[in-house]
């Protein structure tokens, strides 16, 4: 990840995080659903979302710059919304920077609704139940 992509995913400038850290990340729990999107055998992009007590599952997303433009990032976002719909998550919510457009645009294609949060922040909400 670029001090860019960290900025954008974290909020602020972070050190490069380790692989066991990312490995966190992804790693299957009840509460947390993990997807790396590989291309041959390469990790391409990574997405993972932490349900709460109440439902609400907080979403992020990270695709390699080389593989932006894809598709990866929706289809993540899709599959990951999929899995916490089939454990009974009522909302998934996203937090981005107002500059981070190329989030944006995968939020936007998922039909997640924006909300101004001040300071630069938007939160994208996506219902998950009928």
């Amino acid at each position: 990840m670029s001090d860019r992509d960290r900025y954008y995913r974290f909020f602020h400038v972070v050190p490069s995080p380790e692989e066991l850290e990312v490995a966190t990340f992804v790693q299957p729990s009840p509460r947390r659903v993990g997807i790396i999107a590989l291309d041959e055998g390469e990790a391409v992009g990574a997405a993972h979302a932490f349900i709460d007590d109440e439902g609400t599952a907080e979403f992020a997303v990270v695709v390699r710059p080389g593989h932006r433009h894809e598709g990866i990032g929706g289809g993540l976002l899709a599959a990951v919304a999929g899995e916490l719909k089939a454990r009974g998550a009522k909302e998934m919510i996203a937090h981005s920077l107002r500059e981070n457009t190329e989030f944006g645009l995968i939020a936007r294609e998922a039909q997640m609704r924006p909300q101004w949060e001040g300071s630069g922040i938007v939160r994208w909400t996506m219902k998950l139940t009928n």
